[in-house]
């Protein structure tokens, strides 16, 4: 169904992404780990859920959408962290 795609892959892409950030750079380590147990508590059972309850009670998908654009909104963020190096970091006043 349409609804499972557009709430639960891009959860799934932003989670994966969060896990390749962790791996590939030592800056922001904590918010990313931060990140990673928020998207461990929201598990796409939640989602569905949401989901479940919009079809119950009739609702658009409206909210499901806004949701998903803000997953890929925070897609673009983490894939921005994830280039970040130590090498392309100016340390202000050295």
């Amino acid at each position: 169904m349409a609804l499972e795609f557009l709430a639960g892959a891009p959860f799934q892409l932003m989670y994966d992404m969060v896990k390749v950030a962790l791996r590939n750079t030592k800056l922001f380590r904590s918010q990313l780990r931060q990140l990673e147990n928020i998207l461990k508590i929201l598990q796409p059972q939640i989602l569905e859920q949401i989901r479940q309850n919009n079809v119950q009670l009739h609702l658009s998908t409206l909210h499901i959408k806004e949701l998903r654009l803000k997953i890929e909104d925070g897609l673009m963020l983490l894939e921005k962290l994830g280039s970040i190096s130590n090498f392309n970091v100016h340390v202000w006043g050295s």
